[in-house]
C-alpha cells in the first residue's frame, strides 16, 4: 500500500517534507498577510518563525500600526494572486518595544492548508512526515508556514579559542527597521555565547550547495571542525571578526539587543550594524514545504 502512495503522490521520488530550491527575491509568488476585525497588512518582509514547541511567529511592527500589534485576535494568510494557500490562526504573547517598532510575538493555534484535499494532506502528514518527533499539529503548522519560502541564513560566531557556523531557517531581515529576528534552539551549543557577547554575523548562502549547508547543520548541536578542515574558504568580517564563508556574497553583522525564552527555542532580535556586500548576488537558498512545492515553478536543487 505504502509502494501505490508512493507512486501516486511522489511519482516514485522519494518523500520529503521539505524541498531546497534557490528563488531570486522578487520572483516569489507567494505573499504573507497579517489581518484582524480592522485591517489587513503585509508582512511578507517583516515576520518569521520564532519557535517550534509551541510554534510561535515574530511580526515587527511600525510604531503607527498600534491598532494591529495592540490586538490579540490575529489570523494569517499566505497567498498566491487571489488564491489562498495557507491560514493560521494566531494569540498574542508577549510584545517587545524598540526605538523605532514593535515586535509582537504570537503563538500559533491553529492551521490549515488548501493546496491538496483534505484525504491528500492527512495520509502524508500521519504516515510520511512523522519524523524528528514532531506532534500531527505540528507537521500541519510547517506545512502552512513553509508555503512561504523560507531563506536559509548562515550564522556565525567567534571568541577566543572558539568559531561556530551554522544554517537555519527560523529567522527574517526587517529592512524597513535594519533589524534581525532569529530563533535559536535552546539546546545550540553557540546560544548563551551569543548571547552574552551580543554579537553575531549573518550571511547568505550564496554559491554553497545543499550538502555543504547541511553538513553545517550538525554544528548546532556539536563542536565543529578547525577552521582549515572546513569544506570551504573562509575570511573575517569587517567589525567582529567573525568567519564569513566564502560561498557567501553578502553578510550583516549584528549587536543582540535582546532575547526572550518561547520553549524549545530562544527568541533574538538584534540591530545591524555592519552590512557588507562581498560580490555579485545569488539567490539565496529556501526551504519550500512539498505541499506548495509540488504546483509551483520552482526547481529542487
Amino acid at each position: 500500500m505504502r509502494s501505490l502512495l508512493t507512486r501516486i503522490f511522489f511519482k516514485n521520488k522519494t518523500p520529503k517534507q521539505f524541498l531546497g530550491t534557490q528563488i531570486p527575491k522578487d520572483r516569489i509568488d507567494e505573499r504573507v498577510f497579517l489581518k484582524n476585525c480592522k485591517k489587513r497588512i503585509d508582512i511578507t518582509q517583516r515576520h518569521g518563525i520564532a519557535c517550534q514547541t509551541p510554534f510561535h511567529l515574530a511580526v515587527w511592527f511600525r510604531k503607527d500600526e498600534g491598532d494591529l500589534s495592540g490586538a490579540n485576535d490575529h489570523e494569517v494568510e499566505i497567498v498566491k494572486g487571489e488564491k489562498r494557500l495557507s491560514w493560521l490562526k494566531l494569540s498574542a504573547v508577549h510584545r517587545i518595544e524598540l526605538d523605532d517598532g514593535i515586535i509582537v510575538l504570537y503563538r500559533i493555534e491553529k492551521s490549515k492548508c488548501y493546496q491538496l484535499s483534505s484525504i491528500h494532506q492527512y495520509v502524508l502528514l500521519k504516515y510520511y512526515y512523522r519524523k524528528n518527533n514532531t506532534t500531527y499539529q505540528e507537521r500541519e503548522i510547517y506545512g502552512a508556514l513553509y508555503t512561504y519560502p523560507r531563506n536559509i541564513i548562515v550564522v556565525s560566531y567567534r571568541e577566543d579559542g572558539y568559531f561556530n557556523i551554522f544554517p537555519m531557517d527560523f529567522q527574517c531581515y526587517v529592512p524597513e527597521a535594519n533589524i534581525y529576528m532569529l530563533g535559536l534552539r535552546t539546546t545550540n551549543i553557540t546560544l548563551d555565547k551569543m548571547i552574552n557577547t551580543k554579537k553575531v554575523v549573518i550571511s547568505d548562502t550564496g554559491s554553497a550547495d545543499f550538502k555543504t549547508i547541511y553538513s553545517l547543520g550538525a554544528h548546532h548541536s556539536s563542536a565543529p571542525p578547525n577552521v582549515e578542515q572546513l569544506p570551504f574558504a573562509v575570511s573575517e568580517s569587517e567589525k567582529f571578526r567573525f568567519p564569513i564563508p566564502g560561498f557567501s556574497s553578502s553578510y550583516k553583522e549584528v549587536e543582540l539587543l535582546g532575547n526572550y525564552k518561547l520553549g524549545s527555542h530562544m527568541f533574538l532580535y538584534g540591530k545591524v550594524v555592519n552590512d557588507k556586500k562581498i560580490k555579485n548576488e545569488v539567490a539565496p537558498m529556501q526551504h519550500v514545504h512539498f505541499f506548495e512545492f509540488q504546483n509551483s515553478q520552482y526547481v529542487e536543487i
